[in-house]
């Protein structure tokens, strides 16, 4: 035996201790960044580890011979039949139809041949096997080729020359002489199977008369064959192939395996050879599926001829990674973002800045991108559909899975050298999936609009929407939070807010809170205004008490961490107040916006945008107190300032013009109130477009001014089109669109068309219910909505149950003096009286009444409501003197305090005349009707439905006058 030289003795020993160590550092990235200027010797130290392999493949001589697997030697021959193509698997089922298409493409006189191409284990190579198998009969030669680079498709080639006889010592001219051989021949097949671009086959496939089928991940063969993309199963087609290959009938557990595989037939192959091999059920499978132990059930090894699902991925993994850095980091990125759903494109674009750098720099340059994505697509490990990218399921699932192991494979090879800087490294290779996971939440932060509340952008938030809740959900399910996490949950809550989402909303606004607390601690100006923000979609779910308590809560710490004054601390206060008012404690909610108005005027200047925002909040609570003209005032005066200070407009103007407008009307200033919001809905219109909400608000707004002054056609028409843009623009669900539709329906009642009204606060109150629960105070509108159709339809006790419930509900979540509870109060009363329960009715207006003048004051409108309908009660029970004398009372105070030409003042005038002609006063009924009438044509119009009834009413008097006089009044 030949010794060997004292060159080898030497060369093996650092082989083993310096260079193989020194490759597998460089290899994972685990040099530490200082040996980055020295990474360019590892080249050369490269060169001398592959000596020894250079002069071994010498010795061995030039003849190369592929074995494996898939060949079997130097394959078959039986009666004369060249064959080494592999049987199909056992566990092979279905694909009837591809195999039908394959073989009909194949099929003609002059051969043919088709790429399979697809994402690693979707079946391919299956699909091939069974299809030589279907088709053996009509072959002479059938010939596997091992196809995974040039040098094996020439190797497989040669081996094939070698069993034709055509054989040389050079294998590219043994190949060569193959492709001649077969090019007249018929009656062949060549698979070609793992193909990894079109110029492994550059003049290697025959052109004859037989047919080659190719097996690829690369879709762009085009020009070598007809494309086929194999698709990934079906979800019936899963779900079945599970239940037949386990025996379990377990259809609810196959379905979801289908679906969480995305119907990869080695995934389910594999799932389903566990499932056999342990005994586990479906179910149990899903059970350690769902309980995070993918990555190593991925690995586990399958009873067929096939590699584990991990290993199969990783084989295109490394492929990608030699053509490209960014392409493995874009797709590792990807990995965390939502399955299934389309990626933008533009996401890596507009997060540039945030990228690793390799990624960084394809993202800055549109072809450079291209050339990455094309490195993915040519893998089949991500699809393209325009400028949407798509990755399956199991792909991230394998790449989520990667990066830990790649981390501790990382760690543990630290043992080795690692003194020498070997070129290559990507430096992402080692980051935990924490990293991975703020990378991916900064880089949708940075693709989302700046603005929520703009419906310019939520078609992106739609888009983005799906991979920002994916990636919030691996930062949970890895206690992976971060700033850059936190930040895009209360983004991503911010918006579900303005949609009007409040229960997805609130999830993620409580989860950013408790985040930022834990982190940041629980004074922290970020904490409290997370905080904030929750209590503000608590308060929209109608859920006060608990808001009250958040607002109250953020307002005590800011006042002790940022002091009394401070900007955020003003804020507080007016949300706190906003709270007080929608929970009916309107004294209390002045008062604190009185003193943020106050702080703001000392603080910012009189004219300053917050300060007027400040003033227009708190004329809108002196409204709901009826303090009617000194709500205009102010109104008026912020609209003064804002037109000087931020121009005609500016959309905080036409917010103050339509405050004022809403006031106008509460006045009975209907035709100034009509002008200003026909101007607010012009500039709306104008400046912020047609399906703006704001917009839709200000159509809102005009329509319900229109319908009080009479003209119910054009306020139904304007409600139509504010219902049609809600429900396009916002979604059906949105609570704007709901109020869309309790306005039409008020307008349709109004019209008559009870029926019709009914059926829209019927369905307005069956997604209330289903969207904000049986107790927010939206849907308690809409039951006593509902309730007052079904009064006016006569349907007494149906509405009586509607109102007894509504009222329950309002005295359990509101309390028993909110001003909702009073109305349900008073309503229920009303219908009483209709059903002839006269003593309950005066019991209920009469509680209602001591209430009002407790809460709301002797003068507020509300009240002098209660004070009217008591005494309707009273003239039924025959108790006119103390009915007119309450009338007479309501009359005077409405005079005094929202004028003599009033709807309601003129309302108030006809009741009493109503009571007095019952009295027998005749003449002075009949005075006060003729001033009624005068009143409303004057104001109202001679057609509109008050005027017309105040007229009905003036002709029954008259002719009472007459019958008891014996003959019409001619006058002197």
């Amino acid at each position: 035996m030949r010794r060997p030289s004292w060159i080898t003795l030497t060369l093996l020993p650092v082989i083993a201790l310096v260079l193989l160590p020194a490759m597998t550092n460089v290899a994972t990235g685990a040099l530490p960044s200082s040996w980055d200027p020295y990474l360019w010797l590892a080249w050369p130290l490269a060169g001398l580890l592959a000596v020894p392999v250079v002069l071994t493949e010498v010795r061995r001589g030039r003849s190369v011979k592929v074995s494996g697997d898939r060949l079997g030697g130097v394959g078959s021959s039986l009666g004369g039949v060249v064959w080494n193509i592999p049987a199909a698997v056992r566990t092979f089922v279905g694909r009837s139809v591809e195999l039908r298409e394959l073989a009909q493409t194949l099929s003609g006189r002059n051969g043919g041949a088709v790429a399979l191409v697809g994402p690693p284990g979707v079946g391919k190579t299956q699909l091939a096997e069974a299809y030589a198998i279907m088709e053996r009969g009509q072959f002479e030669l059938g010939w596997w080729l091992v196809a995974d680079d040039r040098l094996t498709v020439v190797a497989s080639l040669a081996q094939l020359a070698d069993r034709l006889g055509v054989g040389d010592t050079d294998q590219e001219v043994a190949a060569r002489r193959v492709v001649q051989e077969l090019s007249g021949q018929s009656r062949w097949l060549l698979v070609f199977d793992n193909v990894g671009g079109e110029s492994d086959l550059a003049g290697l496939v025959p052109s004859g008369r037989g047919q080659v089928v190719i097996t690829s991940r690369d879709p762009g063969l085009a020009r070598v064959a007809r494309v086929s993309v194999v698709r990934p199963f079906e979800e019936e087609e899963s779900a079945r192939f599970l239940q037949d290959r386990t025996g379990d009938r377990d259809d609810d557990a196959a379905r979801w395996l289908a679906r969480e595989m995305g119907g990869l037939p080695l995934a389910l192959e594999q799932a389903a050879a566990y499932c056999v091999q342990t005994g586990v059920s479906l179910a149990g499978y899903v059970q350690r599926y769902r309980a995070g132990n993918q990555a190593w059930l991925w690995r586990q090894e399958s009873p067929v001829d096939r590699p584990p699902v991990s290993r199969t991925f990783e084989l295109a993994f490394a492929a990608a990674a030699k053509r490209s850095k960014a392409a493995v980091q874009l797709l590792t990125l990807s990995a965390f973002f939502a399955p299934a759903t389309g990626i933008p494109r533009d996401v890596f674009v507009s997060g540039a800045a945030v990228l690793p750098s390799a990624l960084a720099a394809a993202a800055a340059d549109p072809i450079k991108l291209d050339a990455t994505i094309a490195v993915l697509l040519r893998m089949s490990l991500i699809e393209a559909d325009g400028d949407v990218l798509r990755l399956h399921p199991l792909v991230q699932d394998v790449l989520r899975s990667r990066i830990a192991e790649a981390r501790r494979a990382r760690l543990a090879v630290r043992i080795a050298p690692s003194w020498l800087p070997l070129p290559g490294r990507d430096r992402t290779a080692g980051w935990p999936r924490s990293r991975w996971i703020a990378l991916a939440a900064t880089a949708i932060s940075e693709a989302l609009p700046a603005d929520t509340a703009d419906p310019s952008g939520w078609d992106r938030w739609v888009a983005l929407l799906p991979h920002a809740a994916a990636v919030l959900g691996h930062a949970g399910q890895d206690n992976a939070a971060s700033t850059s996490t936190t930040d895009l949950g209360v983004r991503l809550g911010v918006y579900l807010l303005e949609r009007g989402e409040y229960g997805p909303s609130r999830r993620w606004l409580e989860r950013a809170a408790a985040e930022r607390r834990r982190v940041l601690g629980e004074e922290h100006p970020m904490t409290l205004t997370s905080m904030n923000n929750l209590a503000i979609v608590v308060s929209r779910m109608g859920e006060l008490a608990e808001a009250r308590r958040l607002h109250e809560q953020v307002l005590q710490q800011r006042r002790r961490v940022l002091g009394e004054e401070h900007p955020t601390t003003v804020i507080s206060m007016g949300n706190l107040a906003a709270v007080l008012s929608d929970m009916g404690e309107l004294a209390e909610a002045r008062r604190l916006h009185e003193q943020v108005l106050q702080q703001h005027r000392r603080v910012l200047g009189g004219e300053h945008p917050t300060t007027l925002t400040s003033m227009n909040n708190l004329a809108l609570v002196l409204r709901r107190m009826g303090q009617l003209a000194e709500a205009r005032r102010l109104h008026e005066q912020a609209l003064q300032l804002r037109r000087l200070v931020l121009g005609e407009e500016h959309p905080t103007t036409l917010t103050s013009m339509g405050n004022l407008a809403t006031v106008l009307s509460d006045m009975g200033e209907l035709a100034e109130a009509r002008r200003l919001h026909e101007q607010v809905l012009q500039q709306h219109r104008r400046v912020l477009g047609e399906e703006h909400p704001t917009t839709v608000i200000s159509m809102g707004n005009l329509a319900a001014v229109l319908s009080d002054m009479g003209e119910l056609a054009e306020a139904r028409r304007l409600h139509e089109h504010e219902l049609e843009v809600c429900t396009r623009v916002l979604g059906e669900e949105h609570p704007s669109t709901l109020t869309s539709i309790s306005n039409l329906a008020l307008v349709l009642s109004d019209m008559g068309e009870l029926a019709e009204a009914r059926r829209l606060h019927e369905h307005e109150l069956e997604v209330c219910t289903r969207v904000l629960g049986e107790e927010h105070p939206s849907t308690l509108t809409s039951m006593n909505n509902l309730a007052l159709v079904l009064r006016r339809m006569g349907e007494l006790a149906e509405a009586r149950r509607l109102h007894e419930q509504t009222l329950q509900q309002h005295r359990r979540v509101l309390g028993e003096e909110h001003p909702a509870t009073l109305i349900s109060m008073g309503n229920l009363a009303t219908v009483l009286s209709d059903m002839g329960e006269l003593a309950e009715a005066r019991r209920l207006h009469e509680q209602v009444l001591q209430l009002r003048r407790l809460v709301l004051g002797e003068e507020h409108p509300a009240t002098l409501t209660s004070m009217g309908n008591l005494a309707a009660v009273l003239r039924r029970m025959g108790e006119l003197a103390e009915a007119r004398r309450l009338h007479e009372q309501v009359l005077q105070l409405r005079r005094l305090v929202l004028g003599e030409e009033h709807p309601a003042t003129l309302t108030s005038m006809g009741n009493l005349a109503t009571v007095l002609s019952d009295m027998g006063e005749l003449a002075e009924a009949r005075r006060l009707h003729e001033q009624v009438l005068q009143q409303h044509r004057r104001v109202l119009g001679e057609e509109h439905p008050t005027t017309l009834s105040a007229n009905q009413r003036l002709a029954e008097i008259a002719a009472q006058i007459e019958k008891e006089s014996g003959g019409p009044d001619r006058g002197p």
